[in-house]
């Protein structure tokens, strides 16, 4: 059985029915932590969640093993109110949570949140990632507006920064 529901999950996220594969994969994962495809269910998982919001996220199953030539270093920041879990697939994938900033407000315009992640993240909950470079898909969610997708293409030319906040009506993401 155990065989089965694996397999039903990863035929689900080929045929392109993400949220069925992401409901059946994270049921495996929860009923069998122990087995050896645990892990790798729980990364199809995080390219399900992603894929049902932005379907070229899901044109493949997520590598088993991180690729990409080279290192970006990515600092994700929350700039919003509430926290905010950022799931990420490509090269590799994974999920991280940042904590609630305390002191965050609602931004009336996108272009007033793209100018406080440029001021500086060193005040606002953050992290920083070392992925791949190559093809990032994202998938934020916070509890107190809809879920966004992005995508961006990561390059060691580059250091990145990727603030989230929210403005009036919107999720708002300023990648700089």
């Amino acid at each position: 059985m155990r065989r089965g529901v694996y397999a039903c999950g990863v035929d689900e996220f080929e045929d392109g029915r993400f949220t069925e594969a992401a409901e059946t994969l994270n049921g495996f994962a929860e009923d069998y932590p122990a087995d050896k495809r645990h892990d790798r269910a729980e990364d199809i998982t995080v390219a399900a969640e992603i894929a049902a919001e932005r379907p070229s996220a899901g044109r493949r199953l997520p590598p088993s093993r991180p690729g990409g030539s080279g290192e970006v270093e990515l600092v994700l920041a929350n700039l919003g109110p509430g926290e905010l879990e950022v799931l990420y697939t490509g090269p590799t994938t994974g999920a991280v949570e940042l904590k609630a900033c305390a002191s965050c407000r609602t931004y009336p315009t996108r272009s007033a949140g793209d100018k406080a992640c440029r001021a500086g993240t060193s005040k606002y909950p953050r992290t920083t990632l070392r992925l791949p470079a190559g093809d990032c898909h994202f998938l934020y969610k916070r509890a107190t507006v809809r879920n966004r997708a992005d995508g961006a293409t990561l390059s060691t030319a580059y250091r990145c920064t990727d603030c989230s906040f929210v403005t009036r009506g919107t999720a708002g993401l300023g990648l700089t």
